[in-house]
């Protein structure tokens, strides 16, 4: 995924019922598109901001694209609209080669399988970002730098 330009697009917002333990949550489908490259996947509306919040703790140094606040009662037209936000969002993170080089957003963007992904996600959540040049290199070895 890294050096191409990627597309995706956010769709199929809907309100899925959590059962008589859960709560009702939102999902949507996520479409990527990046050279041979074509991936279709359903992402809970919390995912989101799990992935947002794993890209912050990665890259400190980094900004990250903000997401549209929570609400407690979701309309049609405002499904739409998150939709859009989302959709937004996912487009500025994938602009930065950095965060496309991350693995944890490239299993994101195309594992399918629940459990496989909630296995990652728990592991993920677990990284601690310790100071020092060996967390700024990113996957093919880079260290972004700037010349002040």
């Amino acid at each position: 995924m890294t050096g191409k330009r990627v597309k995706i697009r956010v769709t199929e917002g809907s309100m899925k019922s959590g059962g008589i333990f859960a709560a009702n949550y939102l999902l949507y489908k996520v479409k990527t598109e990046a050279g041979t490259l074509d991936w279709t996947i359903m992402r809970k509306d919390a995912d989101f901001y799990f992935l947002r919040k794993i890209l912050v703790k990665r890259y400190p140094y980094l900004i990250v694209p903000p997401l549209p606040a929570k609400k407690k009662k979701e309309s049609e037209k405002s499904i739409k609209r998150r939709e859009k936000y989302l959709t937004r969002f996912l487009q500025g993170v994938v602009r930065c080669e950095q965060f496309k080089s991350n693995l944890f957003l490239q299993e994101w963007l195309h594992n399918d399988d629940i459990k496989a992904f909630a296995k990652i996600m728990k592991d993920e959540d677990k990284f601690k970002f310790k100071k020092g040049m060996a967390n700024v290199i990113s996957k093919d070895g880079k260290v972004p730098a700037q010349m002040i």
